[in-house]
């Protein structure tokens, strides 16, 4: 339960009412430039002819320079009949252009459909994405299997794409379970009290279609698309993907009197078994999931387990129908192809909400395809072709009102088919790497024996390379072996080694590359990998430890110098901030830390829904910022309007892209007020008389710290994790000395430091200490040493 801003709450009637008032069309940021990336058909942007690349520079006269994708959208959205102009450059043009459109009510479709051909294995299908669910998605639906009825009357069957589907509409998900039913419970509700429990059972009438229908969901599918899932799963329809978000909470929306809303939960959803999807979620029929093979990199197992609702903090658990979740029917692995990455800046998000990702990272979005283009890309989606060729293998006789009975002989012609085409691919790519992935006689335990050397050493922004090597020392080959690391360091949890055959008294090795972010902190961490020969488990288990090595990180603080010009001669430079001032803001941004920063980038944006301020110069770039070198960002904007309490907020981001070094800080100004002519932006500086270690078996460490600041030290913060474990004020001078114990838990520590000025300017610092458990051998010399 929560509460939602107007804002919040008028996207969210925007996205399950499926219109809003506009211009039409989908943009988002290329090269940090506001951009057209695709005019909705029969709207006010495609009659006057915007295209795709087209830069939206001015909004009412307002430069988009730094602008949240938000704020412009708010901007162009109204009322249908309003007006709008806005200021458009493209590249043949001579200058730029101004097109003042009338909003009309645009209407966003929630389902996209495209017949794809029929192929050697398969009739043609028809495919169907339901990005959503509002108000009109089950006509939608129908009124596509419809024109697909009359345009390809021989189409075999349906795949519904319910992937990233994140809900809505509750009601319509019952509706477009309904529509594929014809009996059946489709979903319950389990409420506190009987009043807020329900049970919604199919209607006896005409449904949709009577084809084989596939359900494709991942772990994006959430909310009502799990209700779907789980309706026509228990029904009718196969289940194609991975397991399910597991969001089976009922909300209830209560609006506010200030146009926001109360999110309220009264109740949890319950599938036809009665069971509840809650953290939990709908467990697929054809597990799939990908393997990734490179000479650098390999992944063979199922992917490390990603975050789902019960993994998020206070989700709430199941109730009620606590059986366990079924296990999937039959998996499918298949060789994922390497994909072109994606453009930087790319979001699609803005006035057209495009939302229509089909899987996979992509160079452009789906929606700047061309209908061939999107044919094509479908085809090349795993999913998809699965569910094709299980269609495909229904008899053509029985394909009209095919049931789950049908649809499951014909996965498994299908997955048997699949499984071995695809098994072949991985065989081939890892023979083209050196490795034989015969089939054979699994290893028992005991035969095998790792070596994972001394600790390895990861450099911050420096590739590394992790080698571990395994030895047969049975008297048998042992086949398909290949083993999986565990670790609390993230970037080297889930690392697949890949060593196939090893005959008797044979090593292998394998090599995997670490690429490692200049941010990467300093810490050491335990390893271990768990051995896999064919479709045996944990026949063997190597330990072993990685030190990584952070390098000396930047820190920005930075001064501005505040100086106003306005056309009205007794309002210029007079040292107050008045309507209609042009603002000169010269920022000078140094490096106060121990290293230099890599491309650093200083931007200056406005933030407030009333106020007017319309950023001239806001963004600068420098290649590179040594240790104690000071850099000139000078800003400029023009004010406007402040907000309704006479006041408007500046806020200043510096960031370094190879650190990952952020410094943010806000600037707030009353109009009609003095302001200061320039100003220091220091936060306090932090330094501990030694470092704590990266290793220990000692169950509490000390720590002395010294505070500095240009203005007054005001708070010091200590987090264990999310563990509040010290405070203390720090006196109101600028400088402050502290000395503080705190006790480690087992396992690895994250302890964060943050002291705060009078200014409210904040800094930290974060370490990452392992604590030993009792009696493990530590090899402190390796660790001291950083071999």
């Amino acid at each position: 339960s929560n509460v939602i801003n107007p804002k919040q709450f008028k996207d969210f009637m925007v996205g399950t009412q499926g219109s809003f008032g506009g211009i039409g069309f989908v943009f988002g940021l290329r090269d940090g430039q506001m951009t057209v990336l695709n005019p909705i058909p029969n709207t006010p942007a495609d009659r006057v002819g915007l295209k795709a690349g087209d830069q939206i520079l001015f909004i009412e006269g307002e430069p988009t320079i730094n602008m949240p994708l938000d704020t412009a959208k708010w901007k162009m959205r109204g009322d249908p009949g309003t007006k709008v102009t806005i200021t458009i450059y493209r590249a043949e043009w001579k200058g730029n252009r101004d097109f003042t459109f009338t909003r009309e009510e645009i209407h966003v479709d929630s389902v996209e459909s495209y017949v794809l051909p029929k192929n050697a294995s398969s009739p043609a299908v028809l495919y169907l994405k339901v990005k959503n669910f509002q108000k009109a998605t089950t006509d939608e639906v129908r009124s596509a299997v419809q024109k697909a009825a009359k345009e390809n009357p021989d189409f075999g069957g349906i795949i519904m794409d319910l992937r990233g589907n994140p809900g809505g509409l509750l009601e319509q998900a019952i509706k477009l379970s309904d529509g594929f039913m014809d009996r059946g419970a489709i979903v319950s509700t389990k409420g506190r009290t009987a009043d807020e429990s329900d049970r919604v059972e199919a209607m006896p009438d005409e449904q949709i279609s009577k084809k084989p229908l596939l359900l494709l969901v991942n772990q994006g599918s959430a909310s009502a698309s799990e209700i779907v899932a789980g309706a026509l799963k228990s029904s009718r329809a196969l289940v194609v993907g991975d397991r399910t978000f597991g969001k089976g909470s009922v909300q209830k929306l209560y609006p506010l009197p200030d146009n926001g809303a109360l999110k309220l939960t009264i109740a949890q959803y319950l599938t036809p078994n009665d069971v509840s999807i809650q953290s939990v979620g709908v467990q697929p029929d054809l597990y799939v999931y990908s393997a990734s093979i490179s000479s650098k990199k390999a992944r063979m197992g199922k992917p490390v387990k990603h975050t789902l609702e019960g993994d998020l903090k206070n989700a709430f658990v199941k109730s009620g129908g606590d059986a366990e979740l079924p296990k999937p029917m039959a998996e499918v692995q298949y060789l994922q192809k390497s994909a072109p990455a994606a453009e930087d800046g790319m979001e699609m998000e803005g006035e057209g909400m495009d939302g229509s990702p089909h899987g996979g990272t992509q160079q452009k979005s789906f929606s700047e395809l061309s209908l061939d283009e999107k044919i094509t890309r479908l085809g090349e989606d795993f999913l998809i072709s699965l569910a094709q060729s299980v269609i495909g293998e229904v008899p053509e006789a029985k394909r009209e009102g095919a049931q789950r009975e049908e649809l499951t002989k014909a996965a498994g012609l299908s997955v048997a088919k699949a499984n071995e085409e695809q098994q072949k691919k991985v065989a081939a790519a890892l023979v083209a790497l050196g490795v034989d992935w015969s089939d054979g006689p699994a290893a028992e335990k005991g035969a095998l024996t790792v070596f994972m050397g001394e600790d390895y050493a990861l450099m911050a922004g420096s590739p590394a390379q992790i080698k571990i090597t395994v030895k047969n020392t049975s008297k048998s080959p042992a086949h398909k072996v290949w083993g999986r690391t565990k670790s609390d360091n993230p970037m080297l949890d889930g690392l697949d080694f890949v060593f196939g055959k090893i005959d008797a008294g044979q090593e292998r090795s394998w090599t995997t590359e670490v690429k490692t972010p200049k941010s990467l902190p300093s810490r050491w961490d335990p390893v271990t990998i768990s051995l896999k020969s064919g479709s045996a488990e944990d026949v063997a288990e190597g330990k072993g430890g990685v030190i990584s090595r952070g390098v000396p990180s930047p820190g920005f603080e930075y001064s501005y110098t505040f100086s106003e010009k306005n056309s009205d001669s007794k309002l210029s430079g007079n040292g107050v901030v008045d309507a209609g001032d042009f603002i000169e803001l010269g920022l000078k941004v140094k490096n106060r830390g121990e290293g230099a920063s890599g491309k650093t980038e200083t931007t200056l944006r406005a933030e407030g829904e009333n106020e007017r301020i319309y950023l001239k110069s806001a963004r600068h770039n420098f290649d590179a910022v040594k240790p104690g070198e000071v850099k000139d960002a000078p800003m400029s904007f023009e004010f406007k309007k402040a907000d309704d309490e006479g006041k408007f907020k500046l806020v200043i981001n510096v960031t370094d892209a190879d650190s990952g070094a952020v410094f943010s800080d806000e600037l707030l100004f009353t109009a009609g007020e003095k302001h200061a002519a320039s100003e220091d932006r220091f936060p306090p500086a932090i330094k501990l008389s030694a470092p704590p270690p990266l290793r220990t078996t000692a169950a509490k460490i000390k720590l002395d710290v010294a505070l500095t600041d240009d203005s007054k030290v005001e708070d010091f913060y200590a987090y264990l994790g999310d563990k509040k474990v010290f405070y203390k004020n720090a006196g109101q001078g600028k400088a402050a000395a502290i000395s503080f114990e705190v006790e480690l838990e087992e396992g690895s520590n994250i302890l964060s430091l943050t002291a705060s000025d009078d200014k409210q300017m904040h800094s930290s610092k974060t370490f990452i200490i392992f604590r030993a458990k009792e009696g493990q051998e530590l090899a402190l010399k390796t660790a001291v040493e950083g071999k």
